[in-house]
């Protein structure tokens, strides 16, 4: 995904040919960057580069977001303002996580 930005844009012009693509990034992205998310997939053992259809995104159980901090607006919020800024995303993510884990 380049960029947020960009990635935001390409949902005005989704189809039924350009879905699965749309979708295999935003998993991908939030592969990355969502540190819940991550930790999930990586206890399920799966593989993100091998993920190559919808099908086989894990997703993530409703009860998670009843028992992890999981907020997508504010997560939402800081990718927009830090489109380019890899490095303030990653530092928001595992200062939430290490406050998470103080906290259990």
């Amino acid at each position: 995904m380049q960029s947020f930005k960009s990635f935001e844009e390409s949902l005005y012009h989704v189809n039924d040919q350009s879905f699965e693509e749309i979708a295999l990034k935003l998993f991908h992205f939030q592969a990355k960057r969502n540190a819940v998310y991550a930790e999930y997939i990586r206890h399920l053992g799966v593989q993100t580069t091998s993920v190559r259809s919808i099908h086989e995104i894990p997703y993530l159980p409703v009860s998670f977001f009843k028992t992890h901090d999981i907020n997508p607006a504010e997560f939402l919020s800081l990718v927009w303002r830090n489109e380019k800024n890899d490095a303030a995303i990653i530092d928001w993510v595992a200062s939430r996580s290490a406050a998470a884990k103080a906290a259990a």
